[in-house]
């Protein structure tokens, strides 16, 4: 079964704070709740930058759990 992309009917959210990226799923959707007042099962893409500004990671309810995904970039930073 193809899982529907989440960003073709939902919104995002950037976490400005700086995170932790040892920390899994449910300390971010954790954090999303209680920082962010979003509601995480909501299918709203919550986006985290690492300390080291090359690295995001993604964190999204697809409808059946939660749905981490990680990038870094190789030459640059986000900013």
């Amino acid at each position: 079964m193809r899982r529907p992309s989440p960003l073709v009917h939902c919104c995002a959210i950037l976490c400005r704070a700086m995170v932790d990226f040892r920390k899994g799923h449910v300390v971010l959707a954790a954090l999303v709740k209680s920082e962010l007042r979003k509601d995480p099962f909501t299918g709203t893409v919550c986006i985290f930058k690492s300390k080291r500004t090359d690295r995001l990671r993604l964190l999204y309810w697809d409808g059946t759990g939660l749905v981490m995904d990680y990038n870094r970039l190789e030459e640059h930073a986000f900013t």
